[in-house]
């Protein structure tokens, strides 16, 4: 069994007074800001062992407004997306790692059978832990000290204690006739035999993990990156310090993955840990094979995340104009696929008044009201039912520094300097040429006049005075849920996604976005490097439902993928760029989950 570490005193006064007096003076050197950073850091890599008790004493020094790692303040959230996706992770494992006796259920029926090789690696692995209890091991007794201070509650007394509510729903009971996968082969019959099983069980907390067991844990992924932005970013910024460029917090060969619930924290290592077998970042609940080494980590076998929620069945599409006139206009072209179309576009980025950027929004308004292109693209506008906005719809132009004696004071109106109208006025008459023809989801977005913290409320309303005077739009929050011809679309403006960017080595933000779904949520880099409201009774990130369609925007280039699911379900991800980059839109068929671009230029 774990022990917990021993709490280290650190006397960190002469660095928050030196910080302390480069707060009160924003005039400070840019030299001397340097210089207490890498104080600071210094001092932070000397305590990485120590407890969050040891290191309360930094963070209330820097009072820092919010706190963007496991602050008490959002403590819930985590925990809050534990006890509602650890139920629902642990049932996927029992259906793949303790699969029911062939033929006999239809569940056994539809589960996916693994690979020889797959199956062959399994038992090896499974019959070198039996050689290991057996006493045939090199493996040592020390107790593990790696992992984080005990605590003696469980998850539900903590959410009675809490006052949360449990999900009420009944996880399916899979214990009673189950069989073993490693049983499923002859071959790992012959080598394990009954003992197998017994080495196969599920562990209900991190610190229950016993050494040499093959057992199955869930948990709270956490990614321990170098590069990672510090508390003393937050300090960067409010005086002016150059902040570093951006760039991504991989640091191949250095980040550790660990596993934490709320009793404590494990390091996971193994081949596909260190090869990049499964996309992980901070936050997402997975549920671990494998078992506890001698050093006190943890050696994953496999791992599996709590898949996508149930999906409503898709709606019958909507009658067209067409139809209900009695025309009966053939096509063999896309344009022509049963249902309506939902167009969708970001980063208009009104405000921007050059030339390109002013043409490309009218070809964009031309063609939505049927007035460009030819007949083909024309009968296309008409089947679009409506547009999605999803966020950056107006240009944020660079502040103008002068200095304090320069300005001039403004007894009535608006300093020109520090407000302009002309993004809200211009985007305000894009909307009154398009509302007559098709209705409008407006979204927000990181741009936007709208709240900095995710999920970002709607725009307000009185920016745009002659559209909501004509009706048919609708100002969503960030990110949304939209039911359009009997389909489901969620969609996010871009800030999750661009956030998970940054923990993966790779490139592929397709594969980023269909892993969010996976995981069951979209943003579990929130709160630790996604500024999010802390919520204290509900993640709003965790999915629900699965939706038809689930789109993100202000992403490079438009890319999209059709996913199918262990149970038949069909979601379309779609990346939407933004339109001031690619004068490209996304639309997408209701009915068909058809996608398609195009693009003006």
């Amino acid at each position: 069994m774990a022990v917990a570490p021993r709490p280290i005193s650190v006397d960190a006064t002469p660095v928050m007074d030196e910080l302390t007096e480069l707060m009160r003076s924003p005039e400070a050197s840019t030299s001397k800001a340097h210089a207490s950073e890498e104080r600071y850091e210094r001092l932070v890599r000397h305590t990485t062992a120590a407890t969050d008790s040891a290191l309360e004493p930094l963070n209330s020094a820097l009072l820092l407004p919010i706190k963007k790692t496991y602050g008490q303040q959002y403590a819930n959230i985590y925990f809050i997306r534990l006890t509602q996706l650890v139920p629902r992770v642990l049932a996927r494992a029992r259906r793949r790692w303790l699969l029911e006796s062939p033929g006999n259920s239809p569940r056994a029926k539809k589960s996916k059978i693994k690979s020889d090789a797959e199956d062959s690696q399994f038992n090896r692995f499974t019959t070198e832990l039996l050689l290991h209890q057996n006493g045939n091991s090199d493996y040592g007794t020390q107790s593990s000290t790696t992992r984080g201070k005990q605590d003696s509650r469980t998850l539900q007394e903590d959410a009675e204690m809490d006052g949360l509510e449990q999900d009420e729903s009944p996880e399916p009971d899979y214990e009673e006739d189950v069989k073993p996968r490693m049983n499923r082969r002859n071959g790992a019959k012959k080598q394990n035999g009954s003992g197998a099983r017994s080495t196969s069980k599920i562990v209900n907390r991190v610190l229950e993990v016993q050494r040499d067991e093959l057992c199955i844990v869930a948990g709270t992924i956490y990614v321990e990156m170098k590069l990672k932005p510090s508390v003393l970013d937050e300090i960067a910024i409010d005086y002016s310090i150059p902040a570093a460029p951006p760039r991504k917090y991989v640091t191949p060969g250095v980040d550790e993955v660990l596993l934490e619930d709320s009793s404590g924290r494990i390091r996971l290592i193994g081949t596909g840990i260190e090869q990049g077998k499964w996309a992980l970042v901070t936050g997402i609940i997975v549920s671990v094979l494998g078992a506890e080494t001698a050093t006190g980590d943890f050696e994953v076998l496999d791992l599996i995340f709590p898949g996508p929620p149930p999906q409503l069945a898709l709606g019958l599409p909507e009658a067209s104009p067409e139809a209900a006139m009695g025309d009966s206009i053939k096509d063999e072209q896309s344009s022509q696929a049963p249902g309506q179309w939902v167009a969708i576009t970001s980063g208009l980025n009104f405000g921007d008044s050059s030339a390109p950027a002013d043409a490309k929004r009218a070809l964009l308004s031309e063609w939505l009201t049927g007035e460009l292109g030819n007949e083909q693209d024309r009968l296309l506008a008409t089947r679009v039912s409506r547009l999605i906005v999803a966020g950056n719809s107006m240009m944020v132009a660079p502040p103008k520094h002068e200095e304090p004696e320069a300005r001039k004071a403004k007894k009535y109106g608006y300093d020109a300097a520090v407000f302009s109208p002309k993004p809200t006025a211009d985007m305000d008459a894009f909307l009154e040429d398009l509302l007559p023809s098709i209705d409008v989801d407006l979204m927000p977005g990181e741009n936007d006049p709208s709240a900095p913290t995710m999920p970002q409320q709607p725009l307000i309303e009185t920016l745009l005075p002659k559209a909501q005077s004509l009706g048919g739009c609708a100002m969503r929050s960030n990110p949304c849920w939209i039911d359009s011809g009997g389909a489901i679309l969620f969609g996010t403006s871009g800030q999750n996604l661009n956030d998970i960017y940054k923990y993966i080595s790779s490139d592929d933000r397709l594969t980023m976005a269909a892993n969010t779904i996976e995981w069951s949520h979209i943003a579990p880099t929130s709160p630790d490097t996604l500024w999010t409201y802390p919520f204290s009774e509900r993640d709003p990130f965790i999915l629900p439902k699965t939706p038809h369609i689930y789109f993100v925007g202000n992403q490079p280039a438009f890319e999209t993928c059709l996913i199918t699911t262990d149970d038949e379900q069909k979601i379309r991800v779609v990346l939407v760029p933004a339109f001031s980059d690619k004068a490209e839109i996304a639309l997408i068929n209701t009915a068909t989950l058809e996608c398609q671009s195009m693009r003006f230029a």
